[in-house]
């Protein structure tokens, strides 16, 4: 009796060892387990977008860094300043000596210009012409030509620089954008009336000239040919009075 009992009491040990074992090792439910995967997703989600945020904000900075770059050696090759019309404007009233260059040339040069410029195309530019508009190196000159679009008027300024001149300014927007905003020009007519006056007045000039050469020149070789004039009544009486010569003896 006694035997049995402690083999039931041994069978119930192991058999609640058990339970509790199969308890402790009870599987997850699903459900469970998607909200615990839910409740862990946030942190890694945040450290992704955090990542993400870093590495633009360091391209930006990057991107920043090279366009500061990018304008220091723009600034280093360029030996001009960009400058706009109103810029312009004011130099015209306040810089002494200032020259502004039409760079046009050829079909691209209708006659209108910038009043007071000059017209300097950019493939006849060199030391000699730049000496003609500029006798001296210091003295500011602005370059301008049609527009944004033409090169001409950038070129003649780098074409200045390799000449020694060292104030040069360049205006981007050139005639149009001179004509769009109203501002004063000189007109081809105008010019043309002028350069027809002077040509006339040239003219002119020489034909003066080329006269009184030719009278210069003439009036020796006359008086050489001329025919002695006769003697006046005064002088044949005289003559008359006088005995005649004798006749020389042979």
């Amino acid at each position: 009796m006694k035997k049995s009992m402690l083999v039931m009491s041994a069978l119930a040990l192991v058999l609640g060892t058990a339970e509790v074992q199969a308890k402790e090792i009870q599987p997850i439910p699903l459900a469970q387990q998607k909200k615990d995967a839910g409740a862990a997703a946030p942190s890694i989600i945040s450290g992704d977008k955090s990542a993400t945020v870093d590495a633009k904000d360091k391209k930006a900075e990057k991107s920043k860094e090279a366009k500061t770059d990018k304008a220091k050696d723009a600034k280093k090759e360029n030996p001009f300043k960009e400058v706009t019309a109103e810029d312009i404007v004011k130099m015209k009233k306040d810089t002494k000596n200032l020259v502004i260059v039409d760079a046009r040339g050829g079909k691209d040069f209708d006659g209108v210009m910038i009043e007071g410029a000059v017209n300097l195309p950019a493939d006849k530019a060199d030391a000699k012409s730049f000496a003609k508009i500029a006798p001296v190196k210091d003295v500011p000159i602005v370059f301008y030509c049609q527009s944004t679009k033409c090169p001409a008027s950038e070129l003649e300024a780098y074409k200045a620089h390799e000449n020694g001149y060292t104030k040069l300014y360049h205006y981007a927007g050139g005639i149009e954008d001179w004509k769009a905003k109203k501002l004063s020009v000189t007109k081809p007519e105008a010019a043309a009336a002028e350069s027809k006056d002077h040509a006339k007045d040239a003219a002119k000039d020489v034909k003066k000239d080329v006269a009184k050469e030719v009278e210069k020149n003439a009036k020796p070789e006359a008086d050489k040919h001329a025919i002695p004039a006769a003697g006046t009544a005064k002088d044949t009486k005289k003559d008359a009075g006088k005995p005649a010569a004798a006749p020389k003896k042979q």
